[in-house]
């Protein structure tokens, strides 16, 4: 397979954590504590960094927060205040989210009992979205927001296993139906051997992570009685030249079976639905659907999506403030975005090179990950980082830079 260019993606980046109502905001603890804690992270950017940064309100018009109290003094854009720099700056043709770090309320089901304990309000903070460049140079911005997190004295700050880190994966000339297509197919190929071995496996069983080759409804629903899978034949070999081994439970044939009915999806809302659990809830990973001014439309209204901002969503992995594992993980998940879209025959190749890779490593009882990472994504120098991850695991560190109180330690 050809090295790594990142050439024409583009990619967006979810942080979750807890965060509680700091003191300065004591009068809000009542009333708006995660409007108040969500504030006060945005502040602390906008205070220690020069980068765009806005804060989103989600209560009803008819009530108030810190967020938008005092609104007639500050810069509002709708529900958002622009915390830095003043002013708005949206690019012609994207939304508002798209161009800041965007600092959102979200609902985590905390796991550990420190956290259950201590019942802070759930924080994302949403990246801008990205060209290949941040990502070739090893998330420098990203890593900006990671320092500036760690080095303020008077922020606590915590992670545990409801905290996810989600990657939005685009291209810049717009995704459309036959190459989502062929991410999915590359993503089901390589979800078990791959995706899933690179994450903590405390991840594993996590309601809103659930992986698509046990979950969605593209492998779970009974197949279509009539299909019209023009371009599963020019992409992907027969059933019966996948030799049938422990990565596809020795029925590749049933593996077939689930991609005719993913390449029968007509667009890219019939799309998103197969690969949701029971049509409706998101897994691990999932089809962000963007109209062309790169507004999100989560109720998949009708009408055509080719060709927009749309991305690819990976959620598998867990939340780290460790910049080595941020940096790796894109890396992966974009790379099998370039690797899709390659052409018909570079495609069935790379996908029978895949099949040949995890059946050779199933019969070796060896595991696949490594192998995959070298041949398939041309990612080999990162083994050793990778192995140096799995060491963490093992010794029950999921969340690097966490003291033994849960709490993000200082650089």
């Amino acid at each position: 397979m050809p090295s790594p260019t990142w050439q024409g993606i583009t990619f967006g980046i979810e942080l979750e954590f807890m965060t509680p109502c700091p003191n300065t905001k004591a009068l809000w603890r009542a009333s708006a504590p995660a409007a108040a804690a969500r504030l006060h992270i945005a502040e602390l950017l906008a205070r220690q960094t020069s980068l765009p940064v806005a804060c989103k309100c989600t209560h009803p018009e008819s009530d108030a927060c810190c967020i938008c109290h005092g609104a007639m003094k500050k810069v509002m854009y709708n529900d958002v205040y622009i915390v830095s720099p003043l002013g708005v700056q949206v690019a012609p043709g994207s939304q508002l989210e798209n161009n800041y770090f965007l600092l959102t309320t979200e609902f985590l089901d905390s796991r550990h009992p420190l956290n259950v304990t201590r019942n802070w309000p759930g924080v994302e903070i949403s990246t801008p979205i990205f060209l290949s460049g941040e990502l070739r140079a090893g998330l420098p911005t990203v890593k900006t927001v990671l320092d500036t997190l760690r080095n303020s004295a008077d922020t606590e700050i915590t992670a545990d296993e409801s905290c996810g880190l989600h990657v939005h994966v685009g291209v810049e000339s717009g995704m459309n139906v036959v190459l989502a297509k062929k991410i999915i197919t590359l993503v089901m190929l390589l979800e078990d051997t791959l995706l899933l071995r690179l994450v903590s496996p405390t991840r594993l069983g996590n309601d809103y992570a659930r992986p698509i080759n046990q979950s969605s409804a593209v492998v779970l629903e009974p197949w279509p009685i009539s299909q019209n899978d023009e371009g599963l034949n020019s992409h992907v070999p027969p059933a019966a030249a996948i030799e049938p081994g422990l990565w596809n439970n020795k029925n590749p044939q049933h593996l077939h079976r689930v991609l005719e009915k993913l390449w029968s999806a007509p667009n890219l809302q019939e799309l998103s639905r197969l690969i949701r659990k029971e049509t409706i809830s998101r897994c691990a990973l999932a089809l962000s659907l963007r109209d062309h001014s790169g507004k999100s439309k989560w109720n998949r209204l009708s009408g055509s999506f080719e060709n927009t901002p749309t991305t690819i969503e990976f959620r598998y992995a867990q939340m780290s403030f460790d910049i080595q594992f941020l940096r790796n993980w894109v890396e992966v998940v974009a790379r099998i975005v370039e690797l899709a879209q390659a052409g018909p025959a570079g495609f069935k190749k790379c996908f029978s090179k895949i099949c040949e890779i995890q059946y050779k490593a199933g019969k070796e009882g060896k595991p696949a990950w490594e192998m995959l990472l070298k041949s398939v994504l041309n990612l080999g120098h990162r083994v050793p980082e990778w192995q140096n991850q799995f060491a963490k695991y093992k010794r029950g560190e999921v969340f690097s830079h966490l003291d033994n109180n849960m709490l993000l330690r200082p650089l």
